[in-house]
């Protein structure tokens, strides 16, 4: 009789877990580095949610490792279990072959004397009780992260979006070892499964959280690119109030803000919506910093003020140049919208056809100057 073991397989998740754990530890200090190079010029609430993220993610990943080396501890007991099985399973049968052969020369009375009496107490039995498998549990699972300050204007954030971004490319540098890792771990652990079925699992929920881990991971990566993207917009050294960085940052478009940006939103609806998000003045407006898909709707948007829809569509214009390789009536047009706008002057609309149609008011006018041709005229 024999087990199903492969001490192969199970050597190989052994090497395979005990790498991924050591590349967890050491990647944890180029990781731990960046962090305190994007957190130099980093204040506000924003800094203090990107430092919760980063303590999670340390602690995340220290207690994967952890847990890779727990598991390679199981397979090495289960492995060493496993030998002591087949030791005994081959033990016993040898036994019971020799009980046999005694037992055939009794019968034929081939055998006697003293050596026919002893001979069974010289030879035990060997134990007929099988060798449990101690249960292997991985398991492992990650925290999900806070990503937003739920702040208002009063509250302000400031960073440096280079700073941001260089940890953003090391972060990713470094997940990018730890998937091949996981990529690695869940092979061998497949590998075991099917070649050790001798061995009893009780939970692998680590596998599925490796992957957790690496996805928050990648969330982080690409919500501090969005802050940085904001920073970016707003122009170097510009703090942010907590309410413009709540919608830029965010994954998907806050609640509270996605009714401002329904299609057919009622202007007194938009203005009263527009109160209630407290997204600064004329003199301290921050509207730049959001993203350009949604300054592309607040530009249009009859009910806010037209403070708020010139320095929107202010934004998409400029960023409709910077794109380049434009149609050519359409790089014309774009810049003769901006050429046309002198001081006072407000960009109230400004469609995304080609060529754009453009409305412009003037701060002391109540009535807004419409072009349907490549300048505002």
């Amino acid at each position: 009789m024999t087990i199903e073991f492969d001490d192969g397989a199970a050597d190989q998740l052994v090497a395979v877990a005990s790498e991924v754990d050591l590349q967890l530890v050491t990647g944890g200090f180029s990781r731990r580095s960046a962090a305190e190079q994007a957190m130099i010029d980093f204040s506000g609430s924003y800094a203090d949610r990107f430092g919760d993220a980063a303590s999670a993610e340390a602690t995340d990943r220290l207690t994967l490792a952890a847990a890779l080396g727990d598991l390679a501890d199981a397979v090495r007991t289960v492995k060493a279990e496993a030998a002591r099985e087949r030791e005994r399973l081959a033990d016993l049968a040898a036994w019971r072959d020799r009980e046999q052969d005694r037992q055939r020369a009794a019968a034929d009375q081939f055998l006697g004397g003293l050596g026919s009496a002893v001979a069974p107490f010289l030879d035990p039995q060997p134990s007929s009780v099988a060798i449990r498998p101690t249960p292997i549990s991985a398991s492992f699972s990650a925290s999900e992260r806070p990503r937003t300050a739920g702040g208002s204007s009063a509250g302000t954030s400031s960073a440096d979006p280079d700073r941001l971004r260089a940890f953003t490319a090391s972060a990713r540098s470094s997940d990018g070892g730890f998937a091949d890792g996981a990529t690695r771990l869940r092979n061998a652990w497949a590998a075991f499964r099917t070649s050790c079925a001798w061995a009893d699992v009780s939970r692998s929920s680590l596998f599925g959280g490796f992957d957790r881990y690496l996805q928050e991971n990648a969330a982080d990566a690409d919500w501090i690119d969005r802050i940085a993207d904001a920073f970016e917009r707003a122009g170097s050294g510009h703090a942010l109030s907590d309410a413009v960085i709540d919608i830029s940052a965010a994954e998907e478009i806050p609640s509270e803000f996605r009714g401002l940006l329904a299609p057919g939103v009622d202007p007194s609806r938009a203005a009263e919506l527009w109160a209630g998000l407290d997204l600064g003045t004329a003199e301290n407006n921050e509207l730049a910093a959001l993203p350009t898909d949604v300054l592309a709707v607040l530009g249009n948007l009859e009910g806010i003020p037209y403070w708020a829809r010139h320095v929107a569509n202010q934004q998409v214009l400029e960023d409709r140049i910077k794109r380049g390789n434009l149609d050519p009536v359409e790089d014309r047009a774009l810049r003769s919208i901006r050429a046309s706008l002198g001081e006072g002057r407000f960009l109230i609309s400004m469609t995304a056809g080609v060529p754009p149609l453009a409305a412009s008011r003037s701060a002391t006018s109540t009535r807004p100057r419409t072009s349907r041709g490549p300048s505002l005229g």
